[in-house]
């Protein structure tokens, strides 16, 4: 693999000279750094961390005769890592490297070759000692396709080896996998088969010269058809088939939806059916375990403004030990009105009526006994929301009023009621000032085999926002509020205020120099958040510098002592394409 690789670097490098007068030959790369320095105190302990990183990317792309022939790609990478906290030093020094072969693009039968390999050795140095671990992978593969329209072909097979060393073990791993698809697609008709296999070793040497082996084998077959059947009905099917050696499993899952959607017409119906057969081992026995899922839908649209709706469920299941049975079925009618009142004022009130049916048995067999349970459960909802929008130009305002109950019952002798309203004036003030008011209200009773319980909550939030440019090159804008909340659960109450405001400031100094920066404030509860940024970047062609350095800051008050975190981060990148 070396020797290969290295043969076409030096094809690549003895021909970079002739490159400059053909674009789709050529060097391409970058070369950058990464230096960062993170701190964080907890409650007066202080930790801090400082990483360096260095990166070279090289790569050259090229072609023998024609890039339809042959177009192969060398690429290549270095990188450095330094890490460095109060108790140790960490350096990685990684390379990665590999080749790609294009054939044939631009043909019926195009197919790459892949291969690339990737060392990391980590050293780590302590007080009084120090450790170093390495990890090697190598990764190898072939893929393809065969067009021919309407039939499609595609193939492929790779194989990946890895070697990781960890304090009391080496592991070697190496996955293998292969597969194929055959593909049939016309305008009526879509026909899709795929077969993978796959198989993953992974052996663990430890110090005391035991050794564990893990070998899983895989194979997997997918099945998809579509069609349809004619203009207002289509079919949409697949199916599966997959086992797994190692965990010694067989699967089966099967799946066909019917969808009726007849033109011009008021109704729409839908069909789905699902199975699922699953084989497995418990105690040197094949257990099976089966499973059916029906679910159908009918829509019917009785005017422009009423909707009726069923849908039902049957869900059936079997297992060495358990059987049961699901039936549901719902009905719901909708009725939508929209109307203008008070000239420009639009108003909206939706309800809707729901009933539910749901049935349960099951039968569990165990020693010899058998035991059958069964429920069955019916509700009834109505919901009822209302709505008005309105404009109020005299004050360059737009008021929402919006107002929602619902109503279940259940034969569980289970009740819940709820009740919300929700306010909403959204106005500009002077021509640049935004401000957004807002009130909400909610109440939610329940009611649970005689148990009563309600919970309320109600808030008022006004915020403040407004921004204006700085000259032609920036802008700033500045972001206030405050918000009420009271809640009641059981006539216990809690009520508090949260403030918050934060501060964007955008400015560019010169066509490639920009500068940006945030602050905010803000708390929730007993929770006081502090944060602010700040960056600068500089783009000049296929050079970028940034810096930017972040604040954080969170106090939490309990009840007895002041909790605070705070944490600095600074960060300096510089990046070079070519």
């Amino acid at each position: 693999m070396q020797k290969l690789i290295l043969l076409f670097l030096f094809l690549a490098l003895t021909s970079a000279l002739s490159a400059a007068g053909h674009r789709d030959r050529g060097l391409f790369g970058s070369l950058g750094f990464l230096y960062s320095e993170d701190e964080t105190t907890n409650t007066g302990s202080t930790r801090s961390r400082e990483n360096f990183t260095n990166k070279l990317n090289l790569g050259y792309i090229g072609n023998i005769y024609s890039p339809r022939l042959l177009q192969y790609t060398l690429k290549g990478s270095i990188r450095s890592d330094k890490l460095k906290d109060e108790t140790s030093s960490q350096k990685t020094d990684s390379n990665d490297y590999g080749i790609e072969l294009n054939f044939i693009k631009g043909t019926k039968f195009p197919f790459r070759i892949y291969a690339n390999q990737q060392n990391s050795p980590i050293s780590t140095q302590y007080a009084n000692f120090s450790t170093s671990y390495i990890y090697e992978s190598q990764a190898q593969g072939i893929s393809g396709s065969v067009n021919l329209t309407p039939y499609q072909i595609a193939y492929g097979m790779s194989n990946i080896k890895g070697v990781s060393e960890y304090a009391d073990n080496v592991q070697n791993t190496q996955n293998s996998s292969y597969f194929g698809t055959f593909d049939y697609s016309t305008k009526a008709h879509q026909l899709s088969i795929k077969y993978k296999h796959n198989e993953e070793e992974n052996v663990q040497n430890y110090l005391n010269n035991s050794v564990t082996s893990v070998n899983q084998v895989k194979d997997k077959v997918d099945l998809s058809y579509k069609t349809d059947i004619s203009e207002d009905l289509k079919l949409n099917s697949d199916a599966s088939y997959e086992t797994d050696e190692y965990y010694e499993t067989t699967r089966m899952d099967a799946r066909a939806d019917l969808r009726w959607t007849p033109k011009r017409a008021k109704y729409d119906a839908t069909l789905s059916v699902n199975s699922t057969q699953l084989q497995y081992q418990e105690a040197n026995t094949t257990e099976q375990f089966n499973a059916i899922n029906i679910n159908q839908t009918l829509n019917y649209r009785l005017s422009s403004s009423i909707n009726l709706a069923q849908s039902a469920m049957i869900y059936t299941f079997d297992t060495p030990t358990v059987k049961g049975v699901n039936t549901n079925l719902n009905l719901a009618a909708t009725h939508a009105y929209t109307r203008t009142v008070f000239d420009d004022a639009k108003f909206n009130l939706t309800t809707n009526l729901i009933v539910q049916k749901n049935d349960t048995t099951t039968k569990e067999s165990k020693d010899g006994n058998s035991t059958n349970t069964s429920t069955a459960v019916e509700r009834y909802t109505f919901n009822l929301n209302a709505g008005v929008t309105k404009e109020l130009p005299s004050i360059e305002s737009n008021l929402n009023i919006s107002a929602s109950t619902n109503m279940s019952t259940s034969s569980e002798d289970y009740q819940q009621q709820r009740f919300s309203f929700n306010a909403a004036l959204v106005s500009r003030l002077f021509a640049i000032v935004n401000n957004n008011l807002a009130a909400a209200y909610s109440i939610t009773s329940t009611s649970n085999t005689g148990v009563s319980s309600s919970y309320s909550s109600s808030s008022l939030r006004d915020a403040l926002n407004f921004n204006f440019r700085l000259g032609m090159r920036g802008r700033i804008a500045f972001n206030f509020g405050m918000e009420y909340i009271n809640m009641v659960n059981d006539e216990e109450s809690t009520s508090q205020v949260n403030p918050m405001m934060n501060v964007n400031l955008n400015y560019r100094f010169f066509r490639r120099l920009m500068f940006s920066s945030r602050v905010s404030v803000k708390q929730y509860y007993d929770t006081l958040d502090y944060a602010g940024n700040a960056n600068l970047v500089y783009e000049a062609g296929k050079t970028h510098i940034s810096m930017s350095y972040q604040y954080n800051k969170t106090e939490t008050q309990s009840e007895t002592r002041k909790l605070e975190v705070e944490r600095t981060l600074l960060k300096i990148q510089l990046i070079r394409r070519f």
